[in-house]
């Protein structure tokens, strides 16, 4: 892993999905963001030799209740790899209120709608729970249960991933902002009927 460590664990994760872990080179990582929250943007991505990665997101959301809040956001990604480039565009609203969070969304890629996407969270406070499902236009349709609980070193999260004809799978991370003053991230994957797995770990120091 010595050539990529200034990848997040997430990003490992992505770049191994690929069968971008093989390759070496230099490694490059960008990301900036601003704003508030009524609106804000966000940029990040990764050059690889084995991958080209790029998102762009935005956020605008309006205050309608004292427990009432509209959003909608835009995520705009492209990627480039050995097996080819693909460029996709995420449109979603979401509406909270109180402890419960509802989000309507769309996937389209090179200009071809894939999938709608609906889902659900509440804040059990402190679990909080949710649940989305994909109706693909075409391929597997996924359904992803997930769940994140905030610590005072952290959060931990964790998701399983399952759909009719595609192996379940399930993830995990945990993020430990102040760790020995720096900030550590671990992400994990494991599919139970391939054995498939994978773990990745990083530490940034702060200065």
């Amino acid at each position: 892993m010595a050539d990529y460590p200034e990848l997040t664990p997430e990003q490992m994760l992505m770049l191994r999905q690929f069968g971008g872990l093989q390759a070496s080179g230099d490694n490059q990582t960008f990301e900036t963001k601003g704003g508030n929250e009524n609106f804000n943007t966000s940029v990040r991505g990764f050059d690889t030799p084995a991958a080209q990665a790029a998102n762009a997101s935005m956020m605008a959301g309006v205050q309608l209740a004292d427990r009432a809040r509209l959003s909608a956001m835009l995520n705009a990604a492209t990627l480039s790899t050995k097996q080819g480039d693909m460029a996709t565009i995420n449109p979603a609203v979401s509406a909270q209120m109180g402890k419960l969070q509802a989000m309507y969304g769309q996937q389209i890629a090179d200009g071809q709608r894939q999938s709608q996407n609906v889902g659900a969270s509440y804040d059990f406070g402190p679990v909080q729970a949710g649940i989305s499902k994909s109706y693909a236009d075409r391929g597997p349709s996924p359904t992803i249960y997930n769940a994140s609980v905030p610590f005072d070193f952290g959060s931990i999260s964790g998701a399983m991933i399952k759909g009719k004809n595609m192996p379940t799978s399930y993830q995990g991370a945990v993020q430990v902002p102040g760790l020995l003053g720096g900030s550590a991230s671990l992400a994990a994957e494991y599919t139970p009927s391939t054995k498939d797995k994978a773990v990745y770990a990083k530490w940034k120091k702060r200065f």
